[in-house]
C-alpha cells in the first residue's frame, strides 16, 4: 500500500534540509531537493513504501521540516467536479447555470470552502498561418492550394486563474476558470482583463462566505493581493493544496 509524505505546515521547505534529509534515502539524491521543494504544495511525496518512508519522515523531521507520514488511503478524495461556465452572484444565493441554462441556487451557508489560484494549465488555441509562409505546417490533409491560409489548433501551457466551490459535506464542488468562465456583470469600461474580471467576481462572492475555509490563493484575491497568491505549477499541485485543507478539516472535525 502507497504512503505519502504530508506537510505539517503549509509552507515550502528549506532546500538544503530537504537535500541533507536525502542523503542515503534509497532511490532519492540531494539533487532531487529542489524539484520537490518546488511542488510542496501539502504534500512532499507519493507512492512511499512504508519503511523508506518512514525513515525519510525521521530524517526530515531531524533537519527541521516537518512531516507526517500518511497511509494514502487515508487522504481526502476531493468530490468531481462540475465545470460552470456561467454563474451568478446573488444577495440569498450562490447561483449556478448548467449547460442546459438551468439554475442551481446554493445557499451561502453551505459553501464551506473555496480555493483559487493561479494554475499553469495546456490549452489548445486557433493559430492561422500563412501557407507562402510555412507551407510545412499546412498537413497531408491541408495541401489544397486554393486556400491562402490554414487555422490548426496549437497546445500552449500558460497561466490561468481557477476557483473551486466545495460544498458542505464536501460531497459537491463547482468549478470554473478564467477564459471559459463569464462573469454575469457587465464588462466595465477601462479592464478587459478576463483574469482580473474573473478575480473581481470572485472577490465578490467570497464577501458572501465569511464562514468558508480558503486556500492561500483565495485569501489573497479577498484581501485583494493577488500578487501575494502562490502560482500552482500543475493542476496536481493545486488539487494536493486543496487535500491539504480537507485533511486539516477532517482532524478539527469540520
Amino acid at each position: 500500500m502507497p504512503f505519502a509524505l504530508v506537510q505539517q505546515r503549509l509552507e515550502f521547505p528549506d532546500v538544503a534540509a530537504v537535500a541533507r534529509a536525502l542523503e542515503g534515502a534509497g532511490e532519492w539524491h540531494p539533487v532531487d531537493a529542489a524539484h520537490l521543494v518546488a511542488d510542496a504544495f501539502g504534500i512532499l511525496l507519493r507512492n512511499l513504501e512504508e519503511i523508506p518512508g518512514r525513515d525519510l519522515e525521521l530524517a526530515l523531521r531531524r533537519e527541521g521540516v516537518g512531516v507526517d507520514l500518511v497511509d494514502e488511503r487515508d487522504l481526502p478524495v476531493p468530490p468531481i467536479s462540475k465545470k460552470l461556465r456561467r454563474a451568478e452572484v446573488r444577495p440569498e444565493a450562490f447561483v449556478a447555470v448548467d449547460p442546459y441554462d438551468r439554475e442551481i441556487l446554493v445557499p451561502w451557508d453551505r459553501i464551506e470552502m473555496i480555493c483559487a489560484g493561479a494554475v499553469r494549465m495546456t490549452r489548445f488555441r486557433p493559430v492561422t498561418w500563412n501557407r507562402d509562409r510555412d507551407p510545412s505546417s499546412w498537413g497531408e490533409e491541408s495541401r489544397s492550394p486554393l486556400d491562402a491560409s490554414i487555422t490548426l489548433r496549437q497546445e500552449k501551457r500558460e497561466w490561468c486563474w481557477m476557483a473551486d466551490l466545495l460544498m458542505a459535506g464536501r460531497t459537491l464542488r463547482f468549478s470554473f476558470a478564467s477564459g471559459e468562465f463569464v462573469p454575469t456583470e457587465p464588462e466595465e469600461t477601462g479592464n478587459r482583463d478576463p483574469e482580473e474580471r474573473f478575480r473581481r467576481f470572485l472577490r465578490g462572492l467570497l464577501a458572501h462566505v465569511p464562514q468558508a475555509i480558503l486556500n492561500r490563493g483565495a485569501f489573497a484575491v479577498r484581501e485583494d493581493d493577488p500578487d501575494a497568491a502562490p502560482r500552482y505549477p500543475t493542476r496536481n499541485a493545486y488539487q494536493e493544496e486543496m487535500i491539504w485543507l480537507m485533511r486539516r478539516m477532517q482532524g478539527r472535525g469540520a
